[in-house]
């Protein structure tokens, strides 16, 4: 089934005398507390990622733990977050986003304190990350499901890069953070941040006002479920889209589990090349969001994602063979940024495409692009202790760009996106 995307027509945020079309979704007071709260949540779970990544690293050296952390966290989002979605369609999505981030400030607090009292091992660890996938599993469709109901329809496109602009400026936030705390105050110093900006989120959430879901239903979660399938089995674009995303996410950004091996194995530095690297990583996309704000809209949407998808998966190759330190911030700058765009413009398309009847389920098993890399890093933690970090990551980024290509083609003859 074909559908229709109408090109976006908003005011410009005027500010101080100006006006900034890039910005004009900052009109509306809702978006700008969900934005903020979405700003320190990103904040939260970046150093969140990573934080888990070296600590796991400094409890064993194994690359192969690396994955299972991955697996751990984001595994129970594969399972649980299609339910997710069938729960953020029926219950109030704010209540429900309180309720699971105040659970994960909790989870943080609790890792830090065992850090802290050094009776953290490497199973509690990944038993706190897997009780932390299945907060995720139920926060996240929620998320998704009420951005779009806080911005009339022609400000969705725009509402979503800026969303994306707090998801990739608290990349460079949090590993700016990351090395100052942990080289001073230690690892366990990371954990008490997150609890913090997680404690503001619930704050910003609670203060929101925004109109709930309007759908009333007396029809059971399963026939939900299944009615969200059937929902995709007839909008075959829309299908393509999340599947070209999750198998990116499979094969594209599972190289990430892999960097603090590259820091340490490949660079043969410390934390302090870690931090650097997630910090080129979040300027690079940084820089993407900025040009998405400024130049995306739907017309040209499909072209984006195909152009920057191409040149992602060639940068995870080239940031594998690659072995000079300087030449590696380089590369993964780029892949930051194209990954940034890339993503961004997938899931525009997907929520632009979408019923807001079937946004939560929809958007649930779209947020399988991020639970995939559960699956890859593991995969990806395994080839690299059969062969090398660098010959991993570079059989991935392969991978990545047969797969950008070939879902591409397919998607684009099923949904045409053009000014109606």
């Amino acid at each position: 089934m074909r559908k229709s995307m109408a090109e976006p027509q908003t005011s410009p945020l005027r500010l101080l005398g100006m006006s900034f079309s890039s910005l004009s979704s900052f009109n509306y007071p809702q978006y700008r507390l969900f934005w903020l709260g979405g700003l320190f949540s990103c904040i939260g779970m970046w150093s969140l990622v990573f934080g888990r990544l070296w600590l796991m690293h400094s409890l064993t050296p194994e690359e192969y733990m690396l994955g299972l952390v991955t697996a751990f966290s984001l595994g129970p989002i594969l399972f649980l977050s299609i339910w997710g979605g069938v729960l953020a369609d029926r219950v109030n999505r704010r209540i429900l986003l309180i309720i699971t981030r105040a659970a994960i400030a909790a989870l943080c607090l609790l890792t830090g304190i065992l850090i802290t009292l050094e009776a953290i091992t490497p199973m509690i660890l990944l038993a706190i990350s897997f009780l932390t996938g299945i907060l995720l599993a139920f926060d996240i469709p929620a998320r998704a499901a009420m951005l779009p109901g806080l911005v009339p329809r022609p400000a969705i496109v725009n509402a979503i890069v800026l969303y994306s602009m707090a998801i990739s400026g608290s990349a460079i936030l949090g590993p700016g953070f990351f090395g100052l705390l942990v080289d001073n105050f230690g690892i366990d110093s990371i954990f008490y941040l997150i609890f913090a900006a997680y404690g503001i989120v619930v704050f910003l959430f609670y203060v929101m006002s925004p109109t709930p879901n309007t759908r009333l239903t007396k029809s059971s979660p399963v026939s939900d479920l299944i009615d969200g399938l059937r929902y995709l089995k007839y909008n075959k674009g829309i299908l393509g889209v999340i599947l070209m995303g999750i198998l990116t996410g499979v094969f594209g950004m599972s190289f990430e589990t892999l960097l603090p091996a590259f820091a340490k194995i490949v660079y043969s530095k410390d934390v302090s090349v870690y931090s650097n690297m997630l910090l080129a990583l979040g300027t690079g996309g940084m820089i993407s969001t900025i040009l998405l704000a400024k130049f995306a809209n739907t017309k040209n949407s499909m072209t984006i994602m195909l152009f920057t998808g191409i040149l992602f998966g060639l940068s995870i190759i080239g940031f594998g063979l690659n072995s000079d330190i300087f030449i590696g911030y380089l590369l993964i700058g780029c892949t930051g940024s194209l990954s940034f765009a890339y993503l961004t413009i997938n899931s525009t398309i997907v929520q632009f495409s979408t019923d807001d009847t079937y946004r939560g389920r929809v958007m649930s098993i779209h947020q399988w692009t991020w639970a995939s890399t559960s699956i890859g890093g593991f995969l990806i933690g395994i080839t690299a202790s059969y062969y090398n970090p660098q010959i991993a990551v570079a059989i991935f980024g392969a991978i990545t760009l047969c797969v950008i290509i070939i879902f591409y083609f397919w998607s684009k003859s099923q949904l045409r996106i053009s000014e109606d």
